[in-house]
């Protein structure tokens, strides 16, 4: 069973972290964006942690990104989206 990721403002300064470590989820998506893949991140970086846990850190950080645009709303761009065609996520209509 993996990690849960967590939240603490004593912990990383608030950043999102797996439970019980001070390891923020954006540090895996860093190393995977660098060309580490899982399995190396696990054997190299973290051999504390399980293939599950750095796959759960990755799918938060996903989901964190995929919902960005409801909660930051100032950092939408609204002429362009008005004026090309965009699929939307979470069910909206494409324009």
């Amino acid at each position: 069973m993996s990690r849960q990721i967590r939240m603490n403002p004593r912990v990383a300064k608030g950043q999102p972290c797996l439970e019980g470590t001070h390891i923020p989820v954006s540090v895996f998506l860093e190393l995977f964006k660098r060309g580490y893949s899982i399995e190396r991140i696990v054997s190299e970086c973290y051999p504390e942690l399980s293939r599950e846990d750095v796959v759960e850190a990755i799918d938060f950080m996903i989901d964190w990104v995929r919902r960005a645009p409801m909660y930051l709303p100032d950092l939408v761009d609204q002429k362009s989206s008005e004026s090309s065609s965009i699929i939307q996520l979470d069910g909206l209509k494409e324009q």
